[in-house]
């Protein structure tokens, strides 16, 4: 990925994710936008070309240009980020979070030691019936590192519900790493499992938990408070 100067005095995002298609066939992903201020998160429209040859044989009229779904890049500090995914032609949903390998020269990401401000949220370890999730010191993501869950996860949900035929299930949601809180909301997924949050003040907050098995979906409503507030 990467952030550039254009023309007109604005800036773009452009991505490209260079991946394989369910046959194992090589598939070039990538996704432009104009960005508008200095957003801590976009989603970005994503394409999948094929048809010109390479070398002389090269005619731009070749191109073929689909759809393939959106790029959501989440940045909760200058060194990592989360790159979460939805495609809209049958290959999912998900989330990878991402670390800075290397840096350029001159160009410094922060000064040590100093943090990043802080955002009221309270820190550590939330929860509520059958939930847990535990908040970093900065408030600014949900982090499985130093998690005081029981589990060590980020997000842990198993609530025990009803599906909307009646059918009793439980809304497992097991998420690792770090999740980024982007305007008081997050979401988070694993295998098919997906939690979204919004925390309504520093010590309140409430979100859904869903998960799809073979007998149809199960989705669970959930609240939660710091433990320590």
């Amino acid at each position: 990925m990467e952030i550039v100067d254009t023309a007109n005095g604005g800036q773009q995002i452009s991505i490209a994710w260079f991946t394989y298609d369910n046959d194992g066939f090589q598939m070039w992903l990538t996704g432009v936008l104009v960005l508008d201020g200095d957003p801590a998160s976009v989603t970005i429209p994503v394409v999948v070309t094929n048809g010109p040859k390479f070398g002389q044989d090269y005619n731009p009229a070749d191109l073929n240009k689909s759809t393939w779904g959106t790029i959501t890049l989440t940045y909760p500090d200058c060194d990592s980020a989360v790159l979460s995914y939805a495609s809209s032609v049958g290959f999912g949903s998900g989330a990878i979070n991402l670390v800075r390998l290397t840096n350029l020269t001159q160009v410094r990401c922060t000064d040590p030691g100093t943090p990043p401000p802080g955002t009221g949220i309270t820190p550590g370890r939330w929860s509520g019936p059958q939930v847990c999730f535990n908040v970093s010191a900065d408030g600014r993501t949900l982090t499985s590192e130093g998690s005081l869950c029981d589990s060590g996860r980020a997000f842990d949900s198993d609530i025990d519900t009803v599906r909307e035929d009646g059918t009793p299930c439980d809304a497992e949601v097991q998420c690792q790493g770090v999740i980024a809180i982007v305007d008081g909301s997050f979401s988070c997924t694993s295998s098919g499992e997906i939690a979204v949050g919004t925390f309504l003040n520093p010590t309140s907050a409430a979100g859904t938990a869903q998960e799809s098995e073979s007998s149809g979906v199960c989705t669970a409503e959930w609240t939660a408070t710091p433990d320590n507030r």
